[in-house]
């Protein structure tokens, strides 16, 4: 009875011990907000029902009302599946929805998946610094065990009795205890408060007291000389998750500005490929005006046949025509819609888009130093690469430092207290002047050192890549930009010339048509002057797409992108 009575004091004594480090650890604890979104533009007032088909995705309701218990990687699959054959589950989709180009990059900004995966890095590489910043964070430590033993006598200072009267084992029994907070220091060293307290009982008569209670209130002091001095290390840590939260968040920048690029580009090409479409049309009505004026002559017995099957050929050629700028159309609009984040479950992917932004006509070209003086001020490669180069550089001072050999100091000072109760003990260790003190080097120095000087040999090659890498992104972005300067440079005379060259071509279709219309020159001079004019028409609107996408590309290599569009990240 006596022993178990002591070992739930044991128990009781531990577990007060980790009731008390909970509460300390919890405040420690860094607090991460559950609640993130990931959403940066809201459009709900021009896709009320555009994410209609994710809620499928993530619950599955059966006929009785209740949730289906399913794995959460398999909600999102039979969410998507069901919507490809339950109609009922579907709302109407309307047939055209028109949309400009900012209104376009909204909804990429909130459905698209790949800007969705890009805003993650820069928040889990913001979460590797806080977390790097930790290493500081004071520890909360507590140790404690129970012990009995029985052990034959190996001399007379062990029970104080030679074993002629019947002690022939030394019998121990007891606890120890130990309590402390250790905290890192940012001189490269740490310091540790600690409380010790243990119980004996033995059998022994040269132990006095017995039973006996001893408490130790321990201050320890370590700190670094040499390797690790100024806590080297956990700082360069911290340094490169700071570059490499900074790096993230220009590569999250470059990757929306390539998304946004895309989907620009897809716009204007969508744009041009509709309007394309509309002019065959457009082509495809003159041609059957003709070919019924001359079916009724036709009827009257007075036309040509050759005419006839002139104009029939005509109207096949233009069909055909036609046909092509229809499937130009869907091709495009369907990668404009991948971009768009529009996912084939969607209600909405059957929708036929109607662009409604105007293409622009003129442009102002800056001055060639102009544009590359912004593009290298502003481009994020430059930014990633020089964050690269600062990081690989950081790597390479670590890595000498860490050829140094280790050359530690320790110290420590602890108040000793001893009685026959735990209250005599702690009292006497802050009363009684029984202390002690230590103080000692530890040093330890490979031999050769052949490890650290190859780690610092490729941190070394590391910074020479990294310095080349930045060059090369420097010269890259120069010649891109010499490179869109020379075909800038004639895109806005291209578009007047078109311009001029579908006017006078309109001229002639119109006086054409006037001539025809009083019998003046066959329908085969008319049709041809008609594919001219279409064919110019067809040539103005190729001229206004490459003066926007040479628009679009002009604000992209000089890393205008988002700030043009009024993108705040």
């Amino acid at each position: 009875m006596k022993n178990l009575f002591k070992k739930l004091c044991l128990y009781t004594v531990a577990g007060t011990s980790v009731f008390f480090a909970l509460p300390v650890y919890a405040a420690l604890e860094p607090e991460i907000e559950d609640d993130v979104s990931y959403k940066i533009w809201e459009a709900d007032h021009l896709y009320p029902s555009l994410s209609y088909y994710l809620q499928a995705a993530e619950i599955k309701t059966m006929a009785g009302g209740e949730v289906e218990d399913t794995k959460e990687n398999d909600r999102y699959l039979s969410g998507v599946l069901s919507s490809f054959h339950s109609e009922s589950d579907t709302p109407p989709s309307p047939e055209n929805i028109e949309l400009n180009l900012r209104q376009a990059m909204q909804v990429a900004l909130s459905e698209n998946r790949d800007v969705q995966l890009a805003l993650l890095a820069p928040a889990i590489a913001d979460v590797d610094l806080q977390t790097a910043k930790t290493v500081y964070d004071p520890t909360l430590f507590s140790d404690t065990r129970y012990y009995d033993s029985e052990r034959p006598i190996q001399s007379l200072l062990d029970t104080g009795s030679d074993g002629s009267d019947g002690v022939d084992a030394l019998t121990e029994e007891g606890w120890f205890s130990q309590t402390g907070i250790r905290q890192p220091l940012p001189t490269g060293g740490s310091a540790i408060l600690s409380y010790e307290a243990d119980n004996l009982e033995n059998n022994s008569e040269l132990t006095i007291p017995n039973p006996q209670y001893t408490s130790r209130v321990k201050f320890e002091l370590r700190q670094s000389l040499l390797k690790g001095f100024w806590d080297k290390y956990n700082k360069s840590e911290i340094d490169l998750a700071t570059i490499a939260r900074d790096q993230s968040q220009s590569s999250y920048r470059k990757e929306l500005s390539d998304v946004l690029k895309e989907l620009t580009f897809y716009y204007w090409r969508y744009r041009y490929y509709f309007q394309l479409e509309q002019i065959s049309r457009d082509a495809i009505l003159e041609a059957e005006k003709i070919l019924a004026r001359i079916e009724t002559r036709n009827e009257q017995g007075i036309a040509n046949l050759l005419d006839l099957d002139r104009a029939k050929s005509s109207l096949e050629d233009r069909r055909l025509k036609n046909y092509g700028d229809k499937k130009l159309v869907q091709t495009t609009l369907d990668q404009l819609k991948q971009l768009l984040g529009i996912s084939a479950a969607s209600p909405y992917f059957q929708s036929l888009l109607i662009p409604t932004e105007p293409f622009i006509t003129s442009f102002t070209l800056p001055p060639l130093n102009q544009l590359q003086k912004t593009a290298l001020t502003r481009r994020e490669e430059i930014s990633i690469a020089r964050q690269e180069l600062k990081s690989a550089s950081a790597k390479h001072t670590l890595a000498r430092h860490l050829e140094l050999p280790t050359l530690d100091a320790r110290t420590s000072y602890t108040l000793n207290g001893l009685g026959e109760e735990f209250d005599e003990s702690v009292d006497g260790s802050f009363s009684d002047g029984k202390d002690s003190w230590d103080a000692g080097l530890f040093i330890e120095w490979q031999l050769g050192g052949r490890k650290n000087s190859l780690e610092t040999r490729k941190a070394l090659l590391g910074v020479q890549q990294a310095k080349l890498e930045y060059k090369r992104s420097i010269e890259r972005i120069a010649y891109e930009v010499n490179s869109l300067y020379s075909e800038a440079s004639f895109s806005t005379g291209e578009v007047q010339a078109a311009e001029r060259s579908k006017q006078a071509y309109e001229s002639v279709f119109n006086r054409e048509s006037a001539l025809y219309d009083i019998s003046r020159i066959d329908n085969q001079r008319l049709l041809d002057s008609q594919d001219k004019y279409f064919d110019a028409e067809r040539e103005y609107l190729k001229a206004l797409l490459n003066i926007n996408i040479i628009t679009l590309k002009l604000q992209w290599v000089q890393g205008l992108f988002l700030e043009t569009f009024d993108i705040e990240l």
